[in-house]
């Protein structure tokens, strides 16, 4: 049954149950900030996943994560906080994916793509999660900066240093929904998530609202990343790899597809917009 909290670690149900008060009491075990629930996550992980920053900030020492963003008419970036970030931009900043209500993640979690997550079909996609573990734990994102392009692009991002090719660049995150196939809604900012099996309702990563730099990485025809889909514990992750050595200042791109441009007026970066 969806949504049982009864068989959770101690820890792990008030983060569920959103208790701030007993989370702060039970966070100074160390035995219970290492402990894992049932599907194989720790607090910390789990706090994360159902986009709770009260129960993160008592778990761990507040981040100190910068994001360097140029604005409009200037010639220099500035550091920003997350809470800068999301002031500038009106996005809530995300380092990890979001599912909101633990009902909903075990029914992702229940219901990831057996091939994927379970069959040598998907060894690939399970060994590049391991090798890139530590970064999806951590919410890393590569040395870019978030440039104000254009009035018709608006912000792209930018490599700071040369990146090598298989460079990881970051994890594509956000809000997790439910979207109809027969009323579809999905914005510029989707992007699907996969599932077991094919229904009339599908599930993508929502970036409108909530997201870290990788939202605004442009489409371009000849990209300079790919966007690789990795699975951990039957959870998914999409994240951008360096497919080419890409020199410092270049703006990152990748190919976002044609499903995303048949109802829209392309936009594409060429290779000299590419190499700012």
């Amino acid at each position: 049954m969806f949504g049982k909290i009864e068989s959770q670690p101690p820890l792990h149900q008030v983060i569920i149950a959103r208790d701030y008060v007993a989370i702060e009491r039970l966070s100074h075990f160390p035995q219970l900030l290492s402990g894992k629930n049932s599907l194989g996550f720790t607090p910390l992980e789990l706090a994360y996943f159902l986009g709770d920053k009260r129960s993160v900030k008592i778990l761990i020492s507040p981040s100190n994560r910068l994001i360097p963003v140029q604005k409009p008419l200037t010639t220099t970036s500035e550091q920003m906080t997350e809470a800068e970030f999301e002031k500038f931009f009106h996005v809530l900043y995300r380092s990890h994916l979001n599912f909101q209500e633990y009902a909903f993640f075990q029914k992702i979690v229940a219901n990831s793509p057996w091939l994927l997550c379970h069959t040598s079909w998907g060894e690939e996609n399970r060994q590049l999660a391991q090798q890139y573990q530590s970064e999806l734990a951590n919410g890393t994102v590569a040395d870019v900066t978030v440039r104000w392009i254009d009035d018709q692009l608006q912000y792209g991002v930018f490599a700071n240093r040369d990146f090598p090719t298989g460079t990881y660049i970051g994890q594509y995150t956000g809000i997790l929904r439910q979207l109809s196939r027969r009323r579809p809604d999905p914005n510029a900012y989707c992007f699907h998530y996969p599932t077991r099996w094919w229904s009339w309702n599908y599930i993508v990563i929502d970036s409108s609202r909530e997201g870290n730099e990788m939202r605004f990485i442009n489409h371009s025809d000849t990209p300079n990343l790919t966007p690789l889909c990795v699975c951990d514990r039957n959870i998914l992750y999409i994240i951008f790899i360096a497919i080419c050595p890409i020199a410092a200042g270049s703006q990152l791109a990748y190919d976002y597809g044609k499903d995303f441009w048949r109802h829209r007026e392309k936009v594409a970066i060429g290779i000299s917009e590419m190499d700012v």
